[in-house]
């Protein structure tokens, strides 16, 4: 299990479980109580920090993701838990200087996560206060340094070897 995968499927379920209260209950939904509990066991007093940078983009979008749901004090403490963690983490990633390597040492995907959720970022309420153009610009930044190698042909965007797929 990856160190995100449970909080992942926490918000998930909650989303789902969320939906379905909107709409009349029927038997064809089902009820998630049990595998929302199971989860949030898993959740419980855990370092979401990281310094990989799809990691951060990942907490970033759980985060705005949680932030939609109405729920109780366990979402609302579990946000926090969220912005800190996602908080932290940027601030150690920013500070590893990985984004001053040259394109050769960094993965595309793992910086473009991370913009995805910088831009979810301002969609959580206490992270809206005065930062909302830092992350945007850092957003801006990491999609513009890697745009321009998407229409090259780069190795970095290709994987050696063709890879044929046949339909049986």
């Amino acid at each position: 299990m990856g160190l995100h995968d449970a909080l992942d499927g926490l918000i998930t379920f909650r989303e789902l479980q969320h939906a379905s209260w909107k709409k009349r209950p029927t038997p064809e939904v089902p009820d998630l109580t049990s595998a929302i509990e199971s989860l949030s066991k898993l959740c419980r007093k855990r370092d979401w920090t990281t310094t990989d940078p799809l990691g951060i983009g990942g907490l970033l979008f759980d985060a705005c993701r949680l932030s939609q749901l109405t729920g109780g004090d366990a979402d609302q403490e579990l946000l926090e838990q969220l912005t800190d963690a996602s908080e932290k983490s940027l601030r150690a990633f920013l500070a590893s200087r990985s984004l001053r390597r040259s394109s050769s040492q960094r993965l595309a995907f793992r910086e473009l996560g991370l913009a995805i959720g910088l831009m979810a970022a301002p969609t959580i309420i206490d992270w809206a206060r005065g930062t909302r153009d830092q992350y945007r610009s850092l957003a801006d930044q990491l999609v513009d340094a890697w745009l321009p190698l998407a229409h090259s042909p780069d190795e970095l965007w290709h994987c050696g070897k063709r890879i044929e797929i046949s339909m049986m």
